[in-house]
C-alpha cells in the first residue's frame, strides 16, 4: 500500500487522518492514449517541462503525471470569455493522466469538467498548476462527475503574487474513490484566495480532501468554505490547514467545513489545523457534521413537500454559494442536476 495525501504536519495517529492508503500498483499501470475531450474559448499549447508542486498527492502520484501524462498542456483562455475544457472517460479512453499549467497575466475565467459514461475501471490522476502574476484575477472551477466505478485523484497548486486574487471552486460528486490535494501559496502582499468546495457522497463513495494554504505576503487573505452531504454508506475525510508564515503581518485566514449526514451509515471526519509563526494575524476555523434538522423536515413535509424534495432544498441551500460563483449558466444548471440525481 502507498501512503498519499499527507497532512503538512503529523497529527495524532488516533485520528487516522495523516494520509490515505491506496494500492501502489495503480501508479505502475500502463497509461494509454487519451483523445476524448472538447474545448470552448481555450487555446492549448503543449508543455514538456515538469510541473513542480510543493505538496500534491505524493511522489508516486506526481511521478506518474510527470513521466506518463497523456494530456499535457498550457491553457490560455480567450480574452473576456469563459473557457471550458471537458474530459470524458469511456471504454475507449479509460485512463486520463493530465498535466495542466495556467499562467494568469490579467483576468481569467475557466471551468474544467471530468465526466464519464458507465464503463468500469476508469482512472484519473491529474495535476493543475496555476500562477497568478501581480494584479491578476482568476475564477477557476473544477467539476468531478466521474462514475461510481472510477478512481479519481488530482493535485492543485496555486502561486498567488502581489495584489492578485483567486476564486477557486471544486465540485466533487464523482468517483468510487476521490482523493484531492489543494495548495495555495499566498506569496505576494495583499494577495487573496477564496476556496469554495462542495462534495456529495452516495453508495460506497470515499472522499479524502486535503486543503492547504500558506500565507507569506503581508495583508493576505485566505477563506476556505467547504460544504458537503453524505448518504448511504459514503465516507469523507477533510483536512484543512492554514499556515501563517513569518512576515505575513495583518493576514487573515478562515476555514469552515460542514457536512450534512443523510443516513445513519454515512461517516464524516474532519481535521482543521491552524499554524502560525507570526503574531499579528487573525485565524479561525470551524467544522461540524449533523443530520438534517427534524423540526425543519417536519415543517416542510407538513406543508406538502416530500422528504426527498425537502432534503434537496436543504442541500441546494448549503451549496448555492459555490454554485453561484460558476461563470456559466449551462454549467450551473448541470451542477444543479447533479445534485438532484444524487439525492
Amino acid at each position: 500500500m502507498e501512503k498519499i495525501n499527507n497532512t503538512p504536519i503529523r497529527t495524532s495517529e488516533s485520528y487516522r487522518m495523516n494520509h490515505f492508503e491506496i494500492d501502489a500498483s495503480i501508479f505502475e499501470k500502463v497509461i494509454p492514449l487519451f483523445n476524448n475531450y472538447k474545448c470552448e474559448n481555450v487555446n492549448l499549447k503543449p508543455i514538456k517541462q515538469s510541473l513542480l508542486l510543493k505538496y500534491g498527492l505524493g511522489l508516486k502520484a506526481l511521478d506518474q503525471v510527470d513521466k506518463y501524462s497523456n494530456f499535457s498542456y498550457e491553457i490560455d483562455v480567450l480574452k473576456d470569455k469563459t473557457g471550458i475544457i471537458e474530459f470524458c472517460l469511456n471504454k475507449e479512453n479509460t485512463s486520463l493522466v493530465d498535466s495542466l499549467y495556467i499562467n494568469v497575466k490579467n483576468n481569467l475565467n475557466l471551468i474544467i469538467k471530468y465526466v464519464s459514461d458507465e464503463s468500469d475501471n476508469l482512472y484519473h490522476n491529474g495535476v493543475v498548476k496555476v500562477n497568478l502574476e501581480d494584479n491578476a484575477k482568476a475564477n477557476i472551477t473544477i467539476i468531478n462527475n466521474l462514475n461510481k466505478h472510477a478512481i479519481n485523484m488530482f493535485s492543485i497548486d496555486n502561486n498567488i503574487n502581489e495584489n492578485a486574487s483567486l476564486n477557486f471552486q471544486i465540485v466533487d460528486f464523482g468517483g468510487n474513490i476521490t482523493i484531492s490535494n489543494y495548495y495555495a501559496n499566498l506569496a505576494g502582499a495583499c494577495s487573496s484566495n477564496n476556496l469554495n468546495s462542495i462534495y456529495f457522497g452516495s453508495e460506497n463513495q470515499v472522499f479524502d480532501l486535503n486543503y492547504i494554504a500558506e500565507c507569506y505576503g503581508m495583508n493576505t487573505t485566505i477563506n476556505m468554505d467547504v460544504q458537503g452531504a453524505l448518504k448511504d454508506k459514503s465516507k469523507k475525510s477533510f483536512k484543512g490547514t492554514i499556515d501563517f508564515k513569518k512576515g505575513c503581518k495583518k493576514s487573515i485566514g478562515d476555514e469552515k467545513e460542514f457536512c450534512t449526514l443523510l443516513s445513519k451509515e454515512s461517516r464524516s471526519k474532519s481535521l482543521p489545523i491552524l499554524l502560525s509563526s507570526e503574531e499579528d494575524v487573525i485565524g479561525s476555523h470551524s467544522s461540524a457534521a449533523g443530520k438534517v434538522d427534524e423540526k425543519v423536515l417536519f415543517y416542510m413535509t407538513s406543508r406538502g413537500i416530500s422528504k426527498e424534495d425537502a432534503e434537496k432544498l436543504i442541500v441546494h441551500a448549503n451549496f448555492n454559494k459555490t454554485i453561484d460563483l460558476i461563470n456559466d449558466k449551462n454549467v450551473k444548471e448541470y451542477v444543479l442536476n447533479m445534485i438532484n440525481e444524487k439525492i
